[in-house]
């Protein structure tokens, strides 16, 4: 295998030449089988026939050794050829009295038929834990907590077992995982992380690391992937040449990747595209203020915004203050971040900024499933309300045509007024946070243009009056 071969034909060739160390040939004529390299001897470990011998030959036939007459093994040949031991156990060898292919078995099975579970057996019984120490069954106490690899990882982050009393590793670990505190459990599933990676790198690809770049890796490995789960907010400008406006793009998912808004805004022209990136970033970050994100990551392609709002240089001229802005806005939100994106992976921003805009406004774009779960929030409430109101009406056109009166209500109609009361509530919340939404996303006046929120166009005063 040649080196830089993928995980899957590293682990095929590898599979490979262990499933074909474990099958043994049964003895028929004997004309497929070369007597000296191929396992063939029945009742001896390892199927093959003594190997320090000069035999004086590459390959000779079983078929050789038998008289083919009187299908009975050739004494003379093979007591002359063969080591006394081998000899021994190859005489003891019944040959069949007709003539029958020779064939292969896997002779871990009762039947010699081979199954992936015996497959999977033998190949673990075959290989090599992750300090190179050869082991009959490599299970999984042994994997991960007691090889000396493993034991030093734990040791390394401060936290070392005593696991002289354990039988049973997954038993321990539901245990463990029930006690332990959330930090607890994080750094076992890290540790145990980076043991199995790079047990495999020392399986598959033979290479050998030690506790610390392990342990290391592993870190930040989980660091990368706790980032993964935060809510991305990529950012991009879009300069035209001969325009007096340049427009800024803001595409925000959440930790699944799914769309939940977009906005482009138009900003009168800057002096470079340098600054023009950095304005990006800040409309974003100002953005990001009205909303209830407290993880995100804001990704720019712009390499060179990035570092200059990550490094600590400051900057004298007028985009100084522009950096010290972002900077202030980065920093006072711990949860927000500043990276660098290819532009392959900002594409969807790149082209938000090229969306249509009139100079001075904006557009936000919400995402559907938004707006419908509102609107069949509104809907089930309003039709819940209506089947209420028709119950208490129908209640008190009975009390009426049966001529009950009193001072007190019934208690049907006591109940019913109660879940009316509800409904009417629960339908207010849902009106008022849907206005706290629209207010976030209201008109606002920007050079002298009324800018409307709408799933597509924006709106001058003039515009809406038509």
């Amino acid at each position: 295998m040649q080196n830089g071969a993928s995980f899957i034909w590293a682990g095929l060739m590898t599979a490979k030449n262990s499933l074909r160390d474990g099958f043994r040939w049964v003895l028929g004529d004997g004309r497929d089988i070369d007597a000296i390299k191929n396992p063939w001897l029945q009742n001896k470990a390892g199927f093959e026939v003594d190997q320090t011998v000069n035999y004086g030959v590459d390959r000779i036939p079983v078929a050789d050794f038998i008289l083919s007459d009187s299908r009975c093994w050739d004494v003379a040949k093979v007591t002359d050829f063969f080591s006394d031991q081998d000899a021994q156990l190859i005489l003891a060898t019944s040959l069949p009295q007709r003539s029958v292919k020779d064939r292969l078995a896997w002779p871990r099975t009762s039947n010699g038929q081979y199954s992936v579970k015996f497959g999977y057996q033998h190949w673990c019984d075959t290989n090599l834990c992750t300090n190179g120490i050869v082991q009959n069954v490599e299970h999984l106490l042994h994997l991960f907590f007691d090889c000396p690899f493993a034991t030093s990882c734990w040791q390394y982050v401060g936290m070392p077992l005593d696991m002289s009393t354990v039988e049973y590793a997954p038993d321990w670990l539901l245990q463990k995982l029930n006690e332990a505190s959330h930090e607890e459990i994080v750094l076992i599933a890290r540790v145990l992380w980076g043991i199995w990676f790079f047990r495999n790198k020392k399986v598959w690809e033979n290479k050998t690391v030690n506790d610390m770049v392990a342990m290391e890796w592993s870190a930040k490995y989980f660091a990368d992937w706790r980032m993964a789960k935060e809510s991305p907010l990529n950012t991009d400008a879009a300069i035209k040449l001969g325009e007096n406006t340049f427009a800024v793009g803001l595409i925000l998912r959440d930790h699944r990747g799914d769309f939940v808004g977009g906005k482009v805004r138009s900003l009168p022209m800057v002096s470079s595209v340098f600054e023009a990136e950095i304005t990006a970033i800040q409309e974003g970050l100002r953005w990001l203020s009205t909303l209830s994100y407290q993880h995100v990551t804001i990704e720019s392609d712009s390499m060179l915004a990035v570092k200059a709002l990550t490094q600590s240089h400051d900057n004298i001229l007028e985009i100084g203050f522009l950096l010290d802005e972002c900077r202030y806005m980065i920093f006072s939100s711990p949860g927000f971040s500043l990276t660098f994106a290819k532009r392959q992976a900002n594409k969807a921003a790149h082209l938000m900024a090229r969306l249509p805009c009139l100079p001075g406004c904006q557009s936000i774009y919400t995402s559907p499933q938004v707006a419908k779960a509102f609107t069949r929030l509104l809907r089930t409430c309003c039709w819940r309300l209506y089947c209420l109101i028709f119950l208490l009406n129908g209640i008190r056109k009975t009390d009426v045509e049966n001529g009950i009166t009193g001072k007190g209500p019934r208690i049907e109609y006591d109940i019913f007024s109660k879940a009316l009361m509800a409904e009417v509530i629960v339908l207010i919340s849902v009106m008022d946070y849907y206005q706290l939404k629209k207010r976030r996303q209201q008109n606002t006046v920007d050079s002298g243009l009324v800018t409307g929120v709408d799933d597509k166009t924006t709106y001058t005063m003039d515009q809406r009056k038509n």
